[in-house]
């Protein structure tokens, strides 16, 4: 589908899905972490209040903070195989960071870093890029 719309389809084919052995607000916390990782976490694409409605505002925020997470795994896993084993979050005190080892240094690049920095702002710390 086309990607200014990814966000609202898929959270309607989620929130209308037939999926055993999940309730309604687990259904609507799944919807709501795809939605953000595609409409992404700007306040114009907020996404529809009735779903909203049906999880408390603690895993909303769960659900903004997966969908960042899943932002950012994208763009590096995307790019070729075997990515996401080679790299991972550490924390350190306040910060947040994002290890990259050597050899796939060569993904760190300005969208992988502003959405990294994104997703360490939602969980209130700083955060840096590390290349190992």
């Amino acid at each position: 589908m086309h990607p200014d719309h990814r966000g609202e389809e898929t959270l309607s084919l989620i929130t209308n899905g037939n999926f055993g052995s999940i309730s309604h607000q687990g259904r609507a916390f799944v919807a709501l972490s795809v939605f953000y990782r595609y409409a992404g976490l700007s306040e114009e694409n907020e996404p529809p209040e009735r779903i909203r409605e049906l999880v408390p505002p603690a895993m909303d925020e769960r659900a903004r903070i997966l969908g960042a997470a899943f932002r950012v795994a994208h763009l590096i896993s995307a790019a070729r195989t075997g990515v996401l084993p080679a790299t991972h979050f550490r924390t350190h005190g306040r910060k947040l960071m994002l290890v990259f080892e050597h050899r796939m240094v060569d993904l760190v690049a300005d969208r992988v870093g502003s959405r990294f920095k994104q997703l360490a702002r939602l969980v209130g710390r700083a955060g840096s890029i590390v290349r190992k």
